[in-house]
C-alpha cells in the first residue's frame, strides 16, 4: 500500500515482466527510465535476481543511486548471496 496524497492506494505485488523490471529499477537508481550503459550488467543482474519483485527492486535501485561502480559490485556481491526464495520470504511478510 503507498500513500499518495493523504490517500491509500493499493498497489498489485504480481511479479513483472524483465523490461518493467529494468525501467522500474533504473528509476530509482538513476534517475531515468533506462540505465545507464556502463552498467547494463550490473542492471541485469540485479533484475534476474529480484525476480521481477517490485519492492526489491525499488529498494536495490534507491540504495545504488549515485553510488560508484565500485559499490555497486561490493553490494552486488552480497546481494547475490541472498537466495531468491528468501528474498521473496522477507517480501511476502511487508
Amino acid at each position: 500500500m503507498i500513500v499518495a496524497d493523504c490517500e491509500c492506494v493499493k498497489c498489485k505485488d504480481e511479479p513483472l515482466d524483465n523490461k518493467k523490471s529494468l525501467n522500474l529499477l533504473s528509476w530509482h537508481a538513476c534517475g531515468q527510465a533506462y540505465p545507464v550503459e556502463d552498467f547494463m550488467e550490473e542492471f541485469w543482474r540485479i533484475v534476474h535476481h529480484c525476480n521481477g519483485l517490485p519492492l526489491a527492486l525499488c529498494a536495490i535501485g534507491s540504495s545504488f543511486f549515485s553510488k560508484s561502480r565500485k559499490v555497486w559490485e561490493s553490494a552486488l556481491h552480497e546481494i547475490e548471496v541472498i537466495p531468491n526464495c528468501q528474498v521473496q520470504k522477507v517480501l511476502a511478510k511487508n
